[in-house]
């Protein structure tokens, strides 16, 4: 993107992004992409050096040469997020806002199919704020269902041997991100929230004494959803999103404010288009992953 792109307003970031998606759609009647990173290219995986940057580069585009590693390959649609005015949070978690939803799978070398998402909520002349949420590590075996689980950000440890070495290579990464224990998440399966909470969409910073973030996000699909689409994902997941039309509700948003709280309904995630397969959306858009987080015991903020 060029020098002026953080000053936009989100809409303008928007089609600024929507347009490079749309001009690099793969092919109508060719073969969608398979081909992932060659194994020298997957050592990253295992190396903590690597890691680091889905953490502190600071741009909707990745870095230069980088490449995505577990979910190569997925599908992008414009979205809305629509928050409830009685949600407790701030930030984005009351504002809502436009951005950009990726749905893709994570490696099929690890023996499941293990869908994930990218939610990038862009801000007026602010950098976007990203969720990177899944169902689970060890995904759900044969069922190439993306919609069949919740998405979210607090995952259980992976039982699978080649996901326990990846996992411990995320925690060292995580662990070196800062010294401080503010600068960094609690752990690599629990990506906090705050920096959702301290940003409205339209860019005003939320007052520090003000802000309430929470402990955790779950995206859950609607049952319309989780049945009308499954059959075409059994071929490619990347078909049955293409199915999708826009004004889709995709999935309720729920919260809890901490690990021993209920899910409340805080809103819900509409599609503002169809998902699209493209070479900018695979090889460019990148989401930051959150990790600022409260220190411990501080007020206002889900720990």
């Amino acid at each position: 993107m060029d020098a002026g792109y953080e000053a936009l307003d989100a809409s303008q970031k928007l089609d600024k992004l929507w347009k490079s998606i749309q001009g690099s759609i793969y092919p109508a009647g060719t073969a969608l992409p398979t081909q992932e990173p060659g194994a020298a290219e997957q050592l990253g995986l295992v190396w903590p050096p690597h890691l680091k940057p889905s953490f502190l580069h600071c741009s909707d585009i990745l870095p230069a040469g980088r490449s995505k590693l577990i979910h190569t390959f997925g599908s992008v649609a414009k979205v809305t997020l629509q928050i409830d005015s009685a949600s407790r949070y701030t930030g984005v978690f009351k504002s809502g806002g436009i951005g950009l939803l990726r749905i893709s799978a994570a490696k099929q070398a690890f023996g499941s199919f293990q869908p994930g998402a990218g939610l990038k909520i862009l801000i007026d002349k602010c950098p976007s704020v990203n969720f990177v949420v899944m169902p689970s590590l060890d995904g759900q075996g044969n069922d190439m269902n993306a919609f069949k689980n919740s998405y979210t950000n607090v995952l259980a440890p992976p039982k699978n041997a080649a996901l326990k070495v990846v996992a411990v290579a995320f925690e060292c990464a995580v662990s070196g991100l800062s010294s401080n224990p503010a600068e960094r998440p609690k752990d690599a399966r629990h990506l906090p929230m705050l920096e959702a909470a301290q940003v409205l969409s339209n860019g005003a910073p939320v007052p520090d004494a003000d802000v309430r973030a929470p402990h955790q996000i779950l995206f859950e699909p609607t049952p319309e959803i989780t049945e009308s689409y499954k059959a075409w994902m059994d071929e490619d997941v990347r078909l049955g999103l293409a199915q999708i039309p826009a004004g889709t509700v995709l999935f309720h948003v729920k919260a809890r404010a901490s690990a021993a709280a209920d899910a409340e309904l805080i809103g819900s995630l509409v599609t503002e288009s169809q998902f699209v397969a493209s070479e900018f959306g695979d090889r460019a858009l990148f989401f930051q992953h959150m990790r600022h987080r409260s220190a411990d015991g501080a007020p206002g903020v889900a720990a």
